[in-house]
């Protein structure tokens, strides 16, 4: 709902993958950003259970998807996040850029 609008608007438009155990969704990588070319990546996992490699499992299975549709799968997170940058490099990432972010309030 919050990059997207609308459940239906996210299926029509977005991308995604999920993991499920016993019915709940345990980790999930889907597209905050979609542009028809590009596809953001925004890996969440449940936590309790973090730590068990999930995060790079769906991040794999959410890469080859954009592959598959010729999308340029895309990561971007804050420079201070030491847990999202070493995902990042698990899933082969590596090309670190800075720039300023404007937020309208």
């Amino acid at each position: 709902m919050e990059y997207w609008g609308s459940e239906s608007n996210f299926l029509k438009n977005g991308l995604g993958v999920c993991l499920i155990h016993r019915e709940k969704i345990i980790a999930e990588c889907v597209s905050i950003f979609h542009s028809g070319t590009i596809a953001e990546i925004d890996i969440v996992t449940n936590p309790n259970y973090r730590g068990q490699g999930l995060g790079k499992i769906v991040g794999q299975a959410f890469i080859n998807k954009c592959l598959e549709k010729n999308v340029m799968p895309a990561w971007d997170c804050d420079n201070h996040n030491k847990a999202s940058k070493a995902l990042a490099n698990k899933l082969g990432f590596s090309n670190e850029e800075d720039y300023a972010l404007y937020i309208l309030k």
